[in-house]
C-alpha cells in the first residue's frame, strides 16, 4: 500500500512502472523488489525532509 502511495502522490513515473511490473513484484524477483525498495525509500526521505516539523504526519500513516 506505501509503494502505492508513493507513486500515486509522489512520482507518476514510479507508478506507472509497479503497474506494469506488478506480476514480478508479487513473484518476489528480487531485481523489481531491489527497486521498489530503494525508489520507495527515497521518495519518503525527500518527504520527511521537506516536511521536518511532521505537518503531514497523519497523512502518512495512514
Amino acid at each position: 500500500a506505501e509503494v502505492v502511495k508513493y507513486g500515486m502522490i509522489k512520482d507518476a513515473e514510479f507508478f506507472g512502472w509497479v503497474e506494469k511490473n506488478l506480476e514480478r513484484i508479487k513473484a518476489l524477483d528480487l531485481e523489481a523488489i531491489d527497486f521498489v525498495v530503494r525508489r520507495s525509500v527515497e521518495i519518503k526521505a525527500k518527504v520527511v525532509e521537506a516536511d521536518e516539523r511532521e505537518l503531514k504526519g497523519k497523512f502518512w500513516k495512514g
